[in-house]
């Protein structure tokens, strides 16, 4: 009976998990929107997706300088020759929580080489994120953003919005909403590969 009661309890998670990353994919989580602050998701379209991604091929990044949630400083300029990954997020939003496993899997098969993932997170504390991060191990930085940190990157209006930079320190991807494994892990190789 128990081993019953367990298998389906296992296959009701299971298909749980599924459903929310179909939803997400398909347009039910695709973004949080910032304008209204209100911890909604926001449906993204196929015409917001493809709108939502823009090349940049040579675009400075802005200078930045924020302080990760250990005390250490990091500053554009202490990025200099790494691939890096800016990445605007909150722990309420659920596209932004699908991401994470994403992220950690890059940061481990890619830091070696040269990536570096800087989280910014929109949560109204640190408190905050610290309580999300016991329960959810994080293997990259994690900084508090602020208003001025949101609007040296142009401002940021839905969630999460995912920065890539080259060794360089240029912007060559932005994306609005969620990504897939695929298409991060693919930005990622194309500028670990560049030199």
């Amino acid at each position: 009976m128990q081993s019953r009661l367990r298998y389906l309890f296992i296959l009701t998670m299971t298909l749980s998990v599924v459903t929310l990353g179909l939803l997400a994919h398909s347009e039910g989580l695709g973004e949080c929107d910032l304008r209204h602050r209100n911890r909604s998701s926001v449906p993204s379209t196929p015409s917001q997706e493809r709108s939502s991604q823009r090349a940049h091929h040579s675009t400075a990044a802005p200078e930045f300088q924020v302080e990760d949630l250990n005390g250490r400083t990091i500053s554009l300029a202490s990025l200099e020759g790494k691939v890096v990954i800016i990445d605007f997020w909150a722990t309420w939003c659920p596209p932004c929580r699908l991401e994470i496993p994403v992220l950690n899997d890059l940061q481990a098969r890619y830091g070696k080489r040269g990536l570096e993932i800087i989280a910014i997170s929109l949560d109204e504390t640190v408190d905050e994120i610290r309580a999300f991060m016991k329960q959810t191990p994080l293997n990259y930085t994690v900084v508090h953003g602020d208003e001025a940190i949101m609007a040296r990157f142009g401002g940021i209006v839905a969630l999460p919005t995912t920065f890539f930079l080259d060794r360089r320190g240029s912007v060559r991807q932005q994306h609005v909403g969620l990504m897939s494994r695929e298409a991060m892990e693919r930005i990622v190789r194309q500028l670990l590969d560049e030199r």
